[in-house]
């Protein structure tokens, strides 16, 4: 898996910026009943204590409209913490910045086989079969 660049995290992530965060996620596998399983990496900033970026397993589906996540690792499971920065103040920049080092991580990471990375972009995988 980690020797072919067409599968994630190699791929181009669709990049989602929040208030304080950004989400960065990519498609595992085909979609099932109308959910596409995903990878998501989070960066965001917490006041008072920094920043954190975590890769978790989510799907995502449509609903009237919406776009609709839900979170498998969420569910007893709290991700992978890929890295994480003491601040206190927020900044955009240091921010974006967290989030491109975390991503440079995930793909290192993938790219030596570390099993507890390549799990979230196989879809039969734990994360995803659930």
């Amino acid at each position: 898996m980690a020797d072919n660049p067409e599968v994630a995290p190699h791929s181009t992530p669709t990049r989602v910026p929040g208030d304080r965060s950004i989400s960065l996620a990519w498609n595992v596998g085909n979609p099932s009943e109308g959910q596409q399983p995903q990878a998501e990496l989070t960066a965001h900033y917490f006041k008072g204590s920094g920043y954190i970026a975590r890769l978790k397993a989510r799907t995502e589906g449509r609903d009237k409209g919406w776009i609709t996540h839900h979170y498998a690792d969420l569910m007893g499971r709290p991700g992978s913490v890929i890295d994480q920065l003491e601040a206190t103040r927020y900044s955009a920049k240091n921010l974006a910045k967290f989030a491109n080092n975390a991503l440079a991580q995930v793909r290192r990471r993938f790219c030596d086989d570390d099993a507890e990375i390549t799990a979230y972009f196989d879809p039969a995988s734990e994360h995803h079969t659930y």
